[in-house]
């Protein structure tokens, strides 16, 4: 694997709020296929970004 988490950019996945509650946003991005061997074969990150208060 080559690279950083930072520079993957999905090809097919739009990010989208699968959070409903209100000042939370929260997707699941999957990995690249060369995760796989490391990770398994359904390795997510799950990205949630809440309100600074």
């Amino acid at each position: 694997m080559t690279g950083s988490i930072s520079d993957y950019r999905p090809d097919d996945h739009a990010l989208t709020d699968q959070n409903p509650a209100p000042g939370v946003w929260t997707d699941d991005i999957e990995l690249p296929d060369t995760a796989a061997p490391l990770l398994g074969e359904n390795a997510r990150i799950r990205l949630t970004v809440t309100a600074w208060a």
